[in-house]
């Protein structure tokens, strides 16, 4: 498992994860791995802004074949906060999702996203 720090927050990359990209990156389009890679960042960003907005440190990220898991430094003391950290993922996806369809309309893209 491959490690580096950035900010006092240990970042693993597992070798399996490593190795499903690579594979799925084979099996299909270019495109298509960019969308999964963005829409799975955009969600975790999600999950590490709502950390940080109540204030809890993150100490490890670990990517593994099962997903991305943001181990906070301490356990978190509020089941509130648990599930506010637990819906700020979805949260940016559906937002980020909304802006990008409301600039596809303005751009004249919306026809090349949904096929209409």
């Amino acid at each position: 498992m491959a490690s580096f720090r950035i900010k006092n927050v240990e970042i693993y990359l597992s070798e399996l994860f490593l190795f499903a990209l690579i594979f799925l990156e084979k099996l299909t389009e270019e495109k298509v791995i960019i969308c999964l890679v963005s829409t799975c960042f955009i969600h975790e960003m999600g999950h590490i802004f709502a950390l940080y907005m109540t204030k809890e440190k993150i100490s490890k990220i670990k990517f593994t074949i099962g997903g991305i898991i943001i181990v906070p430094e301490n356990r978190l003391k509020k089941f509130s906060t648990e599930i506010l950290i637990l819906l700020f993922g979805p949260l940016f996806n559906i937002v980020s999702g909304l802006i990008i369809l409301k600039f596809s309309k303005e751009m004249g893209y919306f026809s090349l996203i949904t096929g209409f």
